[in-house]
């Protein structure tokens, strides 16, 4: 085996790992796909997110500004939950804590609704998001590409909540809009996302 094979070889097993899981779980339940690739989407984020933390490292030595930019991709990072629609302001009151079964990325859900905010954990999207989170403050906390990771990193992954959107496309579109928007959106979600980590990526490496 060559180096390039051996660098390969432990990534090749993950994404093994979680395909099996994702069959096994098909397999052992009663839960049917809506289609294969929405049940591997979640391989893609959670693969890409753990090849880019892995990746990148922080700098190797942090900035005096470094808590601000730390508080910065915080909110960035909500800012996409919320756009996302997975974390809001809670339409009643009284505290609820709810964990619902899915296939492996999608499930477990994990929800939480309080007298003011609600909080729901989709597994891939959290890892993501939280991943892209990463690589803006590690782009911010580089001197040497903080102003270029700075307009990258506030406006990229947008896209990645095209759910969001996606959802008040179907009430106001056309029929043939909501049927488009209902099989594609998790895929143009998906394929923003990998655009946003390559482009942020590129500015941290």
């Amino acid at each position: 085996m060559n180096k390039r094979q051996r660098r390969i070889a432990p990534w090749a097993v993950f994404v093994a790992v979680q395909v099996a899981a994702v069959a096994l779980y098909f397999l052992l339940t009663d839960a049917v796909a809506v289609t294969a690739r929405h049940a591997l989407f979640p391989v893609v984020w959670v693969t890409l997110s753990a090849w880019v933390l892995l990746k990148t490292p922080l700098p190797d030595e942090l900035p005096w500004y470094a808590p601000v930019v730390a508080v910065v991709s915080g909110v960035y990072f909500v800012a996409l939950l919320w756009l996302a629609g997975l974390v809001g302001t809670a339409a009643s009151p009284g505290a609820t804590f709810t964990v619902s079964g899915a296939s492996p990325g999608w499930g477990p859900i994990l929800a939480y609704s309080g007298d003011f905010v609600y909080l729901r954990i989709i597994p891939f999207q959290f890892v993501g998001y939280a991943a892209l989170a990463y690589l803006v403050f590690v782009s911010l906390t580089d001197t040497a590409s903080s102003l270029v990771g700075a307009a990258v990193g506030l406006v990229s992954c947008v896209g990645c909540t095209w759910t969001l959107v996606a959802g008040a496309l179907s009430v106001v579109g056309s029929a043939g809009v909501t049927a488009f928007v209902q099989s594609y959106s998790y895929g143009l979600s998906t394929i923003v996302f990998v655009t946003a980590v390559g482009v942020l990526y590129r500015y941290t490496s």
